[in-house]
């Protein structure tokens, strides 16, 4: 029996390629669920089922039209329990930019999109580094993290829309966002 594919809508941000690295060895050791198959991103639009990709593609192409690339700096690591599973996350949240990212998520989530938004979740923008089921285990990596004081800069300049299928993720559509001057935190 094949599974049905869900949808999401992504960033994939632009980092420094030391940063990167950095980001993508936690994700090995640490992501059980997604640091196998996903690249380090922010999620816009959580994965959805009941419309079909043209249509997600046809609303992300509009909201982007006024979107430009949206500039952040990570610095803070956070626990998170995961709402569908047993695991606990680790997220790596912006505190430059975090305004501009939740703008994206909530102008994605109007039109046809407007009926996936779970309002019980609340929505934190971040890159996943880590997950698992022991909740300690999670508090302890991020205590750790956050004694270095963390600080990576990047850039969300694409949305992308992505299939997922099992443990496989598929990019359907990228769009650029808007060039000029980056979303400011006004």
């Amino acid at each position: 029996m094949t599974k049905t594919p869900s949808y999401a809508i992504l960033g994939y941000p632009k980092l420094s390629s030391r940063d990167e690295k950095w980001i993508r060895d936690l994700r090995v050791r640490f992501d059980e669920l997604y640091g196998e198959f996903v690249e380090p991103h922010v999620t816009f639009v959580f994965p959805l089922q009941g419309l079909e990709a043209p249509r997600i593609a046809e609303h992300m192409r509009a909201v982007a039209r006024d979107l430009r690339p949206v500039p952040f700096v990570l610095r803070c690591a956070l626990i998170v329990k995961d709402a569908f599973r047993e695991h606990t996350h680790i997220f790596l949240v912006p505190d430059e930019g975090f305004a501009a990212l939740v703008r994206i998520h909530t102008r994605l989530y109007t039109g046809d999109l407007r009926r996936f938004l779970r309002l019980e979740i609340p929505y934190i923008p971040h890159l996943g580094i880590a997950n698992s089921l022991d909740a300690q285990e999670c508090k302890d990596v991020a205590d750790d993290l956050n004694e270095t004081e963390i600080e990576i800069p990047g850039v969300v300049r694409s949305l992308d829309l992505v299939r997922l299928q099992g443990r496989t993720l598929e990019t359907l559509v990228s769009v650029p966002l808007k060039d000029g001057e980056p979303e400011s935190e006004d």
